[in-house]
């Protein structure tokens, strides 16, 4: 069965452009959600000073030292993570390596996150292509990976006490 109309009707025209327009819209707000997320982590990690131990930079920001590492003698899987933050983020990729190597990881992907969020929102590109690549049980197995072999190092490193 065939439309009475054969020439589109005014309300279509412009509801395709004002879709265009939202869409556009809602990939900027989601670029700039990301961006504002990113920023202010990287940008406390240059702020603070790495901890020359590998471990306690979190303590310039008033936070205890780790209790886990206090009651056990062992680190947590977090132990490091701030002190690698700031030396990737001063540009000290060894030293952030040495200090929690996912810590390192995770701070470049951090800064990776913050360029193309950038990127997207300035060209009003979709970010959402992107991040559901990283949304899939897959990448948070690898992840968990990651982390226990870093907290593995972690352990090792202070039972060899580096």
């Amino acid at each position: 069965m065939t439309s009475a109309c054969s020439v589109p009707c005014p309300t279509q025209t412009n509801a395709l452009p004002t879709t265009n327009r939202s869409t556009k819209l809602l990939s900027r707000l989601l670029s700039l959600t990301v961006l504002c997320a990113c920023l202010p982590v990287i940008g406390i990690a240059v702020w603070l000073a790495p901890d020359s131990s590998g471990m306690g930079t979190h303590m310039q920001l008033g936070l205890r030292p780790c209790s886990y590492l206090e009651a056990t003698g062992i680190p947590c899987a977090t132990c490091g993570m701030t002190t690698a933050f700031s030396h990737a983020a001063h540009g000290n990729l060894i030293q952030s390596f040495i200090a929690q190597p996912a810590g390192m990881l995770f701070c470049l992907l951090l800064a990776v996150m913050s360029l193309l969020s950038l990127y997207t929102l300035v060209m009003g590109i979709s970010l959402l292509p992107l991040l559901s690549i990283f949304w899939r049980p897959r990448s948070f197995l690898l992840l968990g990976i990651i982390v226990g072999l870093a907290w593995g190092y972690k352990i090792m490193m202070v039972q060899m006490g580096y």
